[in-house]
Parts: structure tokens; C-alpha cells; sequence
């Protein structure tokens, strides 16, 4: 099977690439049903990975422990970020791709929302027989 988010980046740059053809008179409807379809997927997808932690975390007790190991892996994966940021930008400073405050931009802001949530689910959920092949 095709990638779904292939085929609907081939969608956007095929619709963008042929603007035109909306007429301006429902260019804002068009825009308004696909942020409310967006909307309803996002929450779709919170919905269901809340569903899936509450499945995984019911039956156990979650103590003060549990909470104070969660902040430190969000600060470690953090500094992980600004880091990682940060020694390669050296590298990319002289090309003119980022500077100091790009960087700073970038190492805040992260891999988050439906996608990362998506990801997380596909790993919690895939089973792993440890004889996988990588050619």
C-alpha cells in the first residue's frame, strides 16, 4: 500500500498548484471544512491515545515516583533537543540555514501534536520479535 501522508502531500501540492480553480467565493468555505475536518481529527486522535494510555496505565497505581520520572525524561529529552540544536549549528550557520535564534526557536519548539501522539501509539502497539532483518 501507498503512504497516506504521501498521497495527501501530493493532494496539497497538486490543490495549491491549481489554486486557481477555486473560485474566490468559496475559497473561505474550502478553507473553514478543512480546518473543521483537521479539528475533528486532532481531537480523534487525543481521544484515542488517551483511550490507549488509560487502557495500559489502569490497572496500575500511579505514585508521586512516577510523576517526578516523567518531568525529568520531559527536561532530559529538552536539553537533548537544544543539545542537538546547538552542536550542529555550527555547521549550519555558515550556509545561512539557522542562526542563534532560529536555533532557539527550533529546540523549543519540538515534535508535537497529533503526529508525534500517532507515532507513539504505532510504537506502544507494534509487536517486536527482535528477528527483523535491515537491509
Amino acid at each position: 500500500g501507498a503512504s497516506g501522508v504521501l498521497g495527501l502531500l501530493v493532494m496539497g501540492l497538486f490543490m495549491s498548484s491549481r489554486k486557481f480553480c477555486i473560485s474566490p467565493g468559496v475559497e473561505q468555505i474550502h478553507s473553514q471544512f478543512w480546518n473543521v475536518i483537521a479539528y475533528f481529527g486532532n481531537t480523534f486522535v487525543f481521544a484515542l491515545a488517551g483511550l490507549v494510555v488509560g487502557k495500559k496505565t489502569l490497572g496500575t497505581h500511579i505514585s508521586c515516583k512516577d510523576c517526578i520520572v516523567l518531568v525529568n525524561i520531559y527536561l532530559f529529552t529538552n536539553v537533548m533537543r537544544f543539545c542537538i540544536v546547538f552542536f550542529f549549528l555550527p555547521l549550519m550557520a555558515p550556509k545561512g540555514c539557522v542562526d542563534i535564534a532560529q536555533g532557539v526557536v527550533v529546540s523549543c519548539c519540538g515534535f508535537k501534536g497529533a503526529v508525534g501522539l500517532i507515532l507513539a501509539m504505532a510504537l506502544v502497539t507494534t509487536k517486536h520479535t527482535g528477528d527483523a532483518e535491515f537491509s
